[in-house]
């Protein structure tokens, strides 16, 4: 019984990425809601975080496409630990919303040091 426990508390931790405001084309998709409150929580007190971590990274992936759009480009996220769950949401996140297709008819490699390349 006690592995059907774990895996009840588990799923019960899971929400989809909707809830979110995260693009998802695929609705079944679940993630881990500890960690994606990490990712899109902000706060308006906070001077460093008035942006989520998904606003920052997001902006600032916007900002380099946008600087270096004559260069061919590729991304690498990399993180440990907590750093490595947020760098796979940040990837899986760009390659949703299309931030790896920017219009020049090429798309950016996204690695996820964690998790390999995404093409």
């Amino acid at each position: 019984m006690k592995d059907v426990e774990e895996i009840a508390d588990i799923m019960d931790l899971q929400r989809p990425a909707r809830d979110y405001n995260m693009s998802s084309r695929d609705p079944t998709i679940k993630i881990e809601a500890g960690l994606l409150n990490i990712y899109t929580r902000k706060h308006d007190q906070c001077n460093v975080c008035k942006l989520s971590a998904r606003e920052q990274v997001l902006n600032e992936v916007k900002r380099l496409i946008d600087r270096y759009s004559n260069e061919v480009l590729s991304i690498t996220i990399a993180g440990h630990s907590l750093g490595g769950g947020l760098a796979m949401f940040s990837t899986y996140d760009i390659a949703e919303i299309g931030l790896d297709l920017p219009g020049r008819g090429q798309e950016l490699g996204i690695l996820d040091s964690n998790n390999g390349l995404k093409d």
